[in-house]
């Protein structure tokens, strides 16, 4: 008897696999579910025997025996898989098994699998890689961890998605614990944003010195230097205009998960950094939404992110507004509130920034610190800050407006807290005590002032 299976996301990369395992003959049934109801349908319409349209994720979950999602993020996973709790969804039956393919941070992917198999739901962590193209083809990579019963039951799904030898689809086996599978995509997507960016740099660097970045292109493609990133996205950057195959935002998210993987484990990614760093630029210049090979835009405009001075910053602007620059990446916002993580290779100096919110500063850089502050209007002071640091700025009503360049050899890290708006003060008879708390150091003065 034949197996159904699912596919809840069909984007480009999750519809090409659910064509993919509903051409294969393979399975009873393939039940598709994405939000964009459109592409539900044309799934459903495809013509494929077996294409089911599903109205909803649970839809999905009770009609098949193996479930593969490709969500954008590890959020839109959380969404379809737990409650508000954190728990796993009622709907989520008993060796299910469920393979997940996106590109998420290790850590979540083992948390995920930890809380699945609680109910006894099978996981694979299965992130993959290919394009759409070769999702539709059975030629994905697919980089697997998880145990052997969840490979078990998940190997019919598998054996469609990497059929096409040929075209390179293989399954690597990893591990047996999720999370193994992640950290192997996070280290390819290190490659591969760092492969695009450098791939940019060098067709800009030709066109700037006077040669056609078309011949630079086939001259590479032929010789040593050549990437399949390059050889992909090159083709790509010399289109004025090319189609949306992987948006550039993707790369933000892929490599902040390198950042914060590596920041964790105290490891120096300062390629990816720079990358990223790149990527964060074109979205703030509106161009987030575009084929990711358009990060060559950056360099055209020369909004790298990485100057020594205010001279990358957006045309007719003497600096951006504090969430807009590219180290500071939100990473929480609320009515009271809006945290900011800050982070930049050695080196590099920011774009000339506004803080106008009074804002706490935690300082996270071991043992210490060192920075050039530059003050608009004002000469650059040598700062230092201990690890563990806290500073407090009061910006409103007098904005601070400055950019500050990394004088250390690690990255730059810190968790700037901009406060919007006072929370509800809780009073009582007693005064709050903090018995775990010890005060070990205070400064008269956190930072100079212009006269």
């Amino acid at each position: 008897m034949k197996q159904k299976c699912g596919v809840v996301g069909l984007g480009s990369m999750g519809l090409g696999m659910a064509k993919c395992l509903a051409a294969s003959g393979t399975f009873e049934t393939v039940n598709g579910y994405d939000k964009d109801h459109g592409k539900v349908f044309a799934f459903s319409q495809s013509g494929l025997k077996g294409a089911v349209g599903a109205s909803s994720a649970e839809e999905v979950f009770l009609g098949s025996n193996v479930v593969v999602l490709s969500l954008v993020n590890q959020a839109q996973i959380e969404s379809v898989l737990f409650d508000d709790s954190g728990n796993p969804k009622p709907f989520l039956k008993k060796e299910t098994a469920v393979i997940q393919t996106s590109t998420v941070s290790p850590s979540y992917a083992e948390h995920a699998g930890a809380r699945l198999a609680s109910k006894g739901v099978l996981f694979l962590d299965a992130p993959v890689s290919g394009g759409p193209r070769r999702a539709g083809d059975g030629a994905l990579v697919v980089m697997a961890s998880g145990s052997e019963e969840a490979f078990g039951a998940a190997d019919p799904v598998l054996k469609v998605l990497t059929a096409n030898v040929k075209a390179s689809g293989v399954l690597h086996k990893i591990g047996s614990h999720p999370g193994q599978g992640s950290t192997a995509k996070m280290a390819h997507q290190l490659l591969a944003g760092v492969h695009i960016c450098t791939a940019a740099e060098a067709l800009n660097l030709a066109k700037q010195s006077g040669l056609d970045p078309a011949q630079l292109y086939d001259i590479v493609t032929a010789a040593a230097g050549n990437s399949w990133m390059f050889s992909d996205r090159g083709k790509r950057m010399l289109q004025k205009e090319p189609d949306v195959l992987s948006a550039l935002s993707i790369f933000i998210k892929d490599l902040g998960i390198v950042s914060e993987e590596a920041d964790r484990q105290s490891v120096p990614v300062p390629l990816a950094a720079r990358a990223l760093q790149t990527f964060r630029s074109a979205q703030q210049s509106g161009w987030g939404a575009l084929d990711d090979s358009q990060v060559i835009r950056v360099y055209e405009s020369k909004l790298t992110g990485h100057q020594e001075s205010s001279e990358g910053l957006p045309p007719g602007k003497e600096f951006v507004e504090v969430a807009d620059e590219p180290s500071h990446l939100t990473v929480f916002k609320n009515e009271f509130t809006t945290v900011l993580k800050v982070s930049f290779p050695p080196g590099v100096t920011t774009w000339m920034h506004r803080h106008s919110e009074d804002s706490l500063y935690f300082f996270l850089v071991e043992p210490e610190l060192h920075v050039l502050n530059e003050l608009l209007g004002c000469a650059p002071v040598e700062d230092k800050m201990e690890f563990g640091e806290v500073r407090f700025g009061t910006h409103r009503g007098t904005p601070l407006v400055h950019k500050i360049t990394n004088k250390t050899t690690q990255q730059m890290l810190c968790i700037d807290a901009e406060v919007t708006k006072s929370p509800p003060m809780v009073r009582g008879e007693k005064p709050l005590e903090a018995p775990f708390h010890e005060l070990v150091k205070t400064r008269d003065r956190c930072r100079g002032n212009k006269e």
